[in-house]
């Protein structure tokens, strides 16, 4: 019986039936490994959220500039170059200043007089807006780094119809503003037109800022600052040269 007894003994101290739990310093180390692993990914998650937002914030204002940049060529590639000499010998097809164009360009309800600005106080009212349209056309963006304390203002294209604009008739009920841009610097649209100076080996392409000829010009420069909607990226300026078809290049007045 003794021996029994020792040799039940034995076996119950080799194979023991309870099983040893964890240590409050395991507990403590498993759980500060685990903070450490969730901090670390919620750091790169967010990370990758900013930075998707500030590419999508950039993607939005290049858009942006290239439909108001392509909607603007547009117009100065179909404008028509109409003879007021019969009518009103001192009126022009195409007037232009450092901050406005006008022209007259033809639609599906007929000539229209178009002209281009940022807004101003002698606009009172907006009817439709097209910010964010697509656009076909590649545009070259050229950066600029320079911040400042700057101000958004609105890019307009204003229309109405060829009877009005030629008897300058405010009142037209078929008039209109659109808003190309609502994120353009203040004072910062510039328009240059081009004219050929000299003769022979000589003759070079001169940009005026202002056009008050009969003739349309043969070309045309945009220059415009674009800020961001957040104003936490930087401006970015662009530049279009479009050519103009029914333009000349003969000497400016």
């Amino acid at each position: 019986m003794s021996r029994l007894l020792s040799s039940h003994k034995m076996h119950s101290a080799q194979y023991p039936t309870g099983c040893a739990g964890f240590t409050l310093l395991e507990l403590l180390l498993g759980v500060s490994i685990f903070a450490i692993v969730m901090v670390s990914v919620y750091n790169t998650f967010s990370g990758a959220m900013r930075l998707n937002e500030q590419a999508q914030v950039i993607s939005r204002t290049h858009r942006e500039a290239n439909w108001s940049l392509d909607k603007m060529v547009e117009d100065l590639e179909n404008m028509v170059n109409f003879d007021f000499s019969g009518s009103d010998p001192n009126k022009a097809a195409f007037t232009g200043s450092s901050d406005t164009v006008e022209l007259i360009v033809p639609t599906n309800e007929g000539l229209k007089a178009v002209r281009y600005s940022l807004q101003g106080a002698e606009v009172k009212g907006v009817h439709k807006v097209i910010i964010g349209q697509h656009t076909k056309k590649n545009v070259k963006v050229d950066v600029n780094k320079t911040v400042a304390d700057l101000r958004m203002t609105n890019l307009l294209r204003e229309e109405k119809s060829f009877a009005a604009a030629a008897n300058n008739d405010a009142q037209d009920e078929g008039s209109g503003v659109e808003i190309l841009s609502s994120h353009v610097q203040e004072k910062s649209l510039k328009f240059s037109y081009a004219y050929q100076e000299g003769e022979g080996e000589n003759t070079q392409i001169v940009w005026k800022d202002t056009w008050s000829d009969k003739v349309i010009p043969g070309g045309v420069r945009i220059e415009m600052t674009f800020l961001s909607p957040d104003e936490k990226q930087e401006p970015l300026s662009v530049v279009r040269e479009a050519l103009v078809p029914a333009g000349s290049w003969g000497k400016s007045q």
